[in-house]
């Protein structure tokens, strides 16, 4: 049989698999002749055509096999992505959402301790270092919603600060509240609101009772809940502490907010969780929140806040939730020295725009002992001018005016800081100026 005699049987052979054309292609030779008679073609045809089945029958069983061998990997495959679905990709999920979790984790405390660390870095000058800038400056600075209306529209808040201590904030924040309060009393004003921001609480002392002011076990004392957030402007105005009565002062409208020796430990706190923190919520903004809100700008007609004599985070929110600042100070080398350095780090927060908007009153200076300007050495006098003109010069270099200083501003006798300090009035004579019709007027 010529095997290239005939076509359909070489078309059938191109579609068998590799395995059946070898076997035909020798079955072909082997029956191949050099010569077929025309008689014979119908046998040969015929054969061919047996041949043509055969090779039909076994193509038809490769293609069975082929299909059935494809059902089947088909179906382990999906045996086994069922169970990759359902045991193994939940755990190489978690696992790498778990890695995602990690970097974005490590990414934040990147930028957590960066944060923190820069506050505090020491500024590079290239041959040398020096101290940085302060962390009360670090950026962002996210003032609270209608910071600088709320500002604007606020009844007066005054902070009674300086970072030197015996320069007599206490003093004066105790004597102007008690002034402004018996004034309110007088004229039928609202009350007035002393908060006490340090944390020996000595106003504290002055104007209520010890139970008070100390807090209790497992408890806070108001100052601090203030300061961290924890008390509500509704809960300021019903729980402010009213300036505990007496012979001489009855139904005082003067309310205060205590301080203890806890808010030392909040201040560090929070200015710690602060620095390395992502939290929107600025720090330093947290008093200005609660005192600017309405329920306290009606209840009250003013507002002293003696601050305590570091730039703490409670000294930082009375900056920020004030509209005035008043600067006492006693007027020796030392002190004077001091009033310049702090207006220097106020003038700083106010560039920074931490607290842009808070005006200077005044620079009070007071000496200690007798006032009597007739009873004063030329080497006390002197004294006193050198430190007077330091304070001014430290104005007029800031771009304040000198007049700033309130020179004629005397601290004069006040029965209310007397009793409040359990002092006979013949042992304040010894110290204040006595004029029982003034009260502290400046």
């Amino acid at each position: 049989m010529n095997c290239a005699y005939q076509p359909n049987f070489r078309s059938a052979l191109q579609i068998v698999s590799q395995t059946t054309l070898e076997k035909t292609v020798l079955q072909c030779k082997n029956q191949a002749v050099a010569y077929i008679p025309w008689g014979d073609k119908m046998d040969n045809i015929q054969n061919c055509t047996t041949w043509f089945c055969k090779l039909q029958v076994a193509v038809q069983k490769d293609l069975t096999i082929s299909i059935v061998a494809a059902v089947i990997i088909g179906l382990i495959l999906l045996a086994l992505g069922a169970i990759l679905r359902k045991f193994i990709w939940p755990v190489i999920s978690k696992w790498a959402s778990r890695k995602k979790n990690l970097i974005i984790e490590n990414e934040r405390l990147d930028r957590k301790l960066k944060r923190g660390f820069g506050a505090v870095a020491q500024a590079d000058h290239g041959t040398h270092k020096s101290e940085g800038s302060g962390l009360w400056l670090t950026k962002p600075v996210t003032q609270t919603k209608n910071y600088r209306t709320d500002l604007i529209d606020s009844i007066p808040i005054w902070v009674i600060a300086n970072l030197k201590g015996g320069g007599g904030k206490t003093t004066n924040a105790t004597n102007l509240a008690a002034y402004y309060a018996m004034k309110a009393e007088t004229d039928c004003a609202k009350p007035v609101l002393l908060i006490d921001l340090d944390y020996q609480g000595s106003a504290s002392s002055m104007c209520v009772e010890d139970n008070q002011q100390i807090p209790g076990d497992s408890f806070n004392s108001m100052a601090t809940d203030l300061v961290n957030g924890q008390l509500t402007a509704a809960e300021l105005v019903q729980n402010a502490k009213p300036v505990r009565k007496n012979d001489m002062i009855d139904g005082l409208p003067l309310d205060i907010v205590p301080a203890y020796y806890d808010l030392a430990l909040a201040e560090n706190r929070l200015m710690i969780e602060w620095l390395f923190s992502e939290n929107e919520k600025d720090i330093r903004y947290q008093l200005a929140n609660i005192l600017h809100d309405p329920l306290v700008q009606s209840k009250y007609s003013r507002i002293i806040i003696d601050a305590p004599p570091r730039l703490t985070t409670a000294c930082i929110q009375a900056l920020c939730a004030s509209t005035h600042l008043l600067i006492p100070t006693i007027l020796d080398k030392l002190s004077s020295e001091a009033v310049s350095t702090f207006i220097k780090q106020v003038k700083d927060l106010q560039k920074a725009e931490v607290c842009p908007y808070i005006k200077f009153a005044g620079v009070i200076g007071y000496r200690p002992g007798d006032t009597d300007e007739g009873r004063l050495t030329n080497a006390e006098r002197q004294a006193i001018a050198r430190a007077e003109n330091t304070i001014t010069d430290a104005l007029r270099s800031y771009q304040e005016s000198e007049d700033l200083y309130l020179k004629d501003a005397k601290l004069v006798y006040n029965k209310f800081l007397s009793i409040m300090c359990g002092e006979f009035y013949r042992d304040s004579k010894n110290f204040w100026k006595r004029r029982a019709h003034e009260q502290c007027i400046w």
